[in-house]
């Protein structure tokens, strides 16, 4: 079963903190997506078809080593990844065009990848999601997180 981009690069930056890994190999990495079910990995050539998203530049933290190894680095200031699709999926709609015509207009928080793909930073889209009044899809936990957060700078600000 293939994974979103954004899942996959999830899954890979939580491993490696999980693990307390600075890097990994990409052979490695496709082991750790093939036994989790994010991404089927090649029998014939392991770690083809991670190789191909890295040169793509889908994955995020992909570097070679001595111009001939490809690795993946930890990123220390990594933000979850979510998208299009998976917001789709998670309000509930069925065509994703309502999207397109918010990113259009610059009405959603998003970014582009160096190929055009569209995704959001989690952070920034669970915020938009309760402002916007998305209740029913924010996790509880995220909707008490940012009101905590959303009163605190209140209390900041008023105090300085």
């Amino acid at each position: 079963m293939a994974e979103s981009i954004s899942k996959i690069n999830n899954f890979i930056q939580l491993q490696l903190k999980a693990k307390k890994l600075s890097e990994v190999s990409l052979k490695e990495a496709a082991e750790w997506l093939d036994q989790a079910d994010y991404l089927n990995d090649s029998r014939s050539s392991q770690g083809f078809p991670l190789r191909r998203l890295v040169s793509a530049n889908k994955i995020v933290g992909a570097f070679r080593k001595n111009n001939y190894y490809w690795f993946i680095r930890q990123l220390e200031n990594y933000r979850e990844l979510i998208s299009p699709n998976d917001l789709c999926k998670l309000l509930g709609y069925k065509n994703i065009n309502s999207f397109y015509r918010k990113i259009k207009n610059k009405t959603i928080p998003h970014f582009r990848l160096d190929n055009g793909q569209i995704l959001f930073y989690k952070d920034e889209i669970i915020p938009w999601l309760i402002e916007n009044q998305y209740y029913d899809s924010v996790d509880k936990i995220e909707r008490t997180k940012f009101h905590e957060t959303k009163y605190f700078l209140k209390e900041v600000r008023s105090s300085i």
